[in-house]
C-alpha cells in the first residue's frame, strides 16, 4: 500500500501550528488509550476529528463497534485548528459554476447539504446537551464599496432559492442599532435563518 500524497507543505502536518492555539491550552486531551496488539472491529475509523468522532458516535449509537484510530490526539489537526464556525457557505466554487460543472440538480444538493449539515450539529448539539458557545443572530456580511452591495444584494435570490433563508438589509444610518458602527462598511446584510447558522449552533 502506497502512502496518499500530501497537498500541503510539511509543517501543515506538524505541530507548530497547533502549539500557540488557544484550543492546545484550553482543552485536556490527555490519557488516551494506546493501541497494542491485535484487535476487532466492525468498523475501523482513521482520524479522530469532527467528521470521525462523529462516525464513531453514530455507529455506536447504531450497536456497531467502531474503533478510532488517532496518531496524535482527538482534534489535532484541522478539526482543532479552525475558528470553530458552524454556517452556511465557504465553498470556492459558486453556484453558476458548479450548475456548469456538474449540473443544476447536483449543485443544488450541495447547497442542501450545506443546511442539512449545519442543522444537524444543532440536533446534536440539543440531543446530547453539550456546552458549546452560541451566539448571534445570524451570519453578518459587509459591504465595504457601493458595487459591493450591489452584487450582493443581487445574490438574495440564490440565497432564498438555495438556502431557504430570507436576507435581511441593514443601512448605514442603523448599522450601530445592530451592535456594528464603522465608516468602512457600505451596507451589512445579516441573514436570519440558517444564515442563522450562527444563532443555532456556534460551536
Amino acid at each position: 500500500m502506497t502512502g496518499l500524497a500530501r497537498i500541503w507543505e510539511d509543517k501543515a502536518y506538524g505541530s507548530s501550528p497547533i502549539e500557540a492555539c488557544w484550543y492546545a491550552d484550553a482543552v485536556d486531551l490527555g490519557g488516551w488509550p494506546q493501541l497494542a496488539g491485535d484487535n476487532e472491529a466492525d468498523v475501523a475509523i482513521v482520524g479522530g476529528g469532527f467528521t470521525g468522532l462523529s462516525a464513531a458516535l453514530h455507529l455506536a449509537e447504531a450497536g456497531v463497534k467502531a474503533t478510532v484510530l488517532e496518531a496524535q490526539q482527538p482534534f489535532w489537526g484541522a478539526s482543532g485548528r479552525n475558528g470553530g464556525f458552524c454556517c452556511l457557505g465557504g465553498a470556492k466554487a459558486g453556484f453558476d459554476t458548479m450548475k456548469k460543472m456538474f449540473g443544476e440538480d447536483e449543485a443544488r444538493k450541495w447547497f442542501q447539504t450545506e443546511r442539512a449539515a449545519v442543522e444537524f450539529v444543532g440536533d446534536l448539539i440539543d440531543r446530547l446537551g453539550l456546552e458549546v458557545d452560541r451566539h448571534s443572530d445570524g451570519e453578518t456580511m459587509v459591504a465595504h464599496r457601493p458595487k459591493d452591495f450591489a452584487e450582493m444584494e443581487r445574490s438574495f435570490d440564490q440565497m432564498r432559492a438555495l438556502y431557504g433563508v430570507e436576507p435581511t438589509l441593514i443601512p448605514p444610518d442603523q448599522m450601530a442599532q445592530a451592535g456594528l458602527n464603522t465608516a468602512d462598511a457600505h451596507r451589512l446584510c445579516e441573514g436570519q435563518e440558517v444564515h442563522y447558522c450562527h444563532q443555532r449552533i456556534q460551536l
